[in-house]
Parts: C-alpha cells; sequence; structure tokens
C-alpha cells in the first residue's frame, strides 16, 4: 500500500505540469492572435484607399463600372433605387456606370434610361445591348460587351 501512494506521488507532477504547460501555451496564442487583430484594423481602418501612392495633387484613376442587368432579374421592391445606389458611388475619381442588356426590349432599358434622365450632369450613364450570347453565359457575354464599349 505504502508503493502504491509513493507511486502517485511522484506520478501527479507530470500531468499536472502539462497542463500548466499546455494553458499557458493556449493564452499565448490567443494574445497574438489578439494583438496581430488588432493591429491589422488599426492600419486599414485609419488609411484611405491609395493613400501610399496619391498626393493631395494627384487625381484619381478614372473606371468604368460595368453592370450586366436584367429585368426579371431584379427582386427588390424598387429597382430604380437600387441602380441608382450602384451608380451613386463613394469613388471620389472620374467613373462611368455602363449597364449591359440582352436585348433593347428588356425593362431594365426603360430602368436605366429613367436614371439617365434623373442624374444628366452630374454621373456618365451609358446603356448598352449586348445580343443573344451563343458561346458562354449571358452574363459573362454581357460583362464582355460592357468591356468592349469602354
Amino acid at each position: 500500500m505504502q508503493a502504491v501512494v509513493v507511486g502517485l506521488f511522484f506520478m501527479a507532477p507530470g500531468p499536472l505540469v502539462m497542463l500548466v504547460a499546455s494553458c499557458r501555451w493556449l493564452l499565448a496564442a490567443r494574445i497574438r492572435n489578439v494583438t496581430r487583430r488588432q493591429a491589422a484594423e488599426e492600419t486599414a481602418r485609419d488609411r484611405p484607399l491609395l493613400q501610399e501612392q496619391l498626393t493631395p495633387a494627384t487625381p484619381l484613376p478614372s473606371i468604368a463600372i460595368i453592370m450586366p442587368v436584367k429585368w426579371v432579374a431584379m427582386r427588390t421592391a424598387d429597382p430604380l433605387a437600387n441602380l441608382r445606389s450602384q451608380v451613386l458611388t463613394g469613388y471620389t475619381g472620374p467613373h462611368e456606370s455602363i449597364f449591359v442588356v440582352e436585348s433593347a426590349d428588356d425593362g431594365a432599358v426603360e430602368a436605366v434610361k429613367t436614371l439617365q434622365a434623373e442624374l444628366a450632369g452630374s454621373v456618365v450613364i451609358r446603356l448598352v445591348v449586348a445580343g443573344l450570347a451563343t458561346t458562354c453565359s449571358q452574363k459573362i457575354h454581357n460583362m464582355m460587351a460592357g468591356v468592349d464599349a469602354c
């Protein structure tokens, strides 16, 4: 009986040491991850887009935003407000919005023309009719037609 008690006394520190070491390792990993996350958030939050490359006198590059649209695919209560929100972007450089439809009789054509008339002079909105796709999906075909229109 005395040998069993002595054996248990010497075996107990091993698992206890392992448990303490594991807990310290997990705590150190947690602190390291939190510190990395905080550092990443601070650098991303405090720096505007393209800050390193631009000075106050450097203008932003001009861009074209290509949006394939299809009236039957618009599942929103106010499609015109949806299109307007995509045109009135936060990008402050020169940009144009290119809406691409499959055919001229698509219902989205009327919505885009209404938007063009509403925002005339403040933003550039173009409407491109891509035609029917023959070699790929219609959406990809519309996007390629938008790129060709740039």
